[in-house]
């Protein structure tokens, strides 16, 4: 997570706001931080898993 504690301190100030994030990057933050928090959770899937593996490699 690359948020700021600073910047951080400052959204959470604003009652009108809510911060969710990835489940990955929750489990990165403090215990305060998870306390103003909500996270998802993200799932990816790759439909052609052979054309993306051709891909990846075209670029090591």
């Amino acid at each position: 997570m690359n948020i700021l504690k600073k910047d951080f301190e400052k959204i959470i100030k604003d009652r009108s706001t809510k911060i969710i994030t990835t489940e990955k990057d929750y489990y990165r933050m403090n215990d305060s931080q998870k306390q103003n928090c909500e996270y998802i959770e993200v799932n990816l899937e790759i439909e052609n898993k052979d054309k993306f593996k051709d891909i990846i490699k075209s670029y090591l």
